[in-house]
């Protein structure tokens, strides 16, 4: 089964909105008309785990630093498998946006990332999906996609809710 990463920045008063009623996520994510209007979004589609392994070099998420931006942040409600049976939706908020912002927005994490783009290493430690050569570029401009959505809602003082698909 292939998956997706969507990224939806939001001002923090629709993101209080959206913590206090978890089928607003459920409906912002089906792309019904949800009751809440992103100020930007972002799908990386099938490169999300190989974004965030580019960012930290690890498989799974970690406490701190740029681990969290892909498969990080806060849970939507309490049910463990999500609306989508790949976990809940997660969310951000302002000042986490803002401090994963200023992370991303090092120069040295591109030439770090490029340095861990190796489709044999992320193979072996079942990177989602699997990869090849030719990967890389597409990888690399969705990395950098990423950044600049971060620097934009972190600009705006957004939050970012995000959520993994099956496709």
């Amino acid at each position: 089964m292939a998956f997706e990463a969507v990224f939806y920045a939001l001002t923090p008063s629709d993101l209080e909105r959206l913590i206090a009623d978890p089928a607003i996520a459920a409906a912002l994510f089906a792309e019904d008309e949800p009751p809440v209007t992103p100020s930007d979004t972002l799908d990386i589609g099938n490169h999300w785990h190989g974004v965030h392994y580019l960012l930290c070099g690890q498989p799974k998420v970690g406490r701190e630093g740029l681990s969290r931006a892909v498969l990080g942040g806060l849970p939507i409600g309490d049910d463990p498998a999500g609306f989508t049976g790949f976990g809940p939706a997660r969310y951000f908020p302002a000042d986490m946006v803002a401090e994963l912002s200023q992370g991303m927005g090092d120069p040295q994490v591109e030439v770090k990332a490029r340095g861990r783009f190796s489709p044999d290493a992320m193979n072996r430690q079942r990177i989602h999906p699997s990869w090849r050569l030719a990967d890389g570029p597409g990888l690399i401009d969705s990395l950098r996609k990423l950044r600049a959505f971060y620097e934009a809602a972190a600009t705006r003082g957004d939050a970012i809710v995000t959520c993994v698909l099956p496709v």
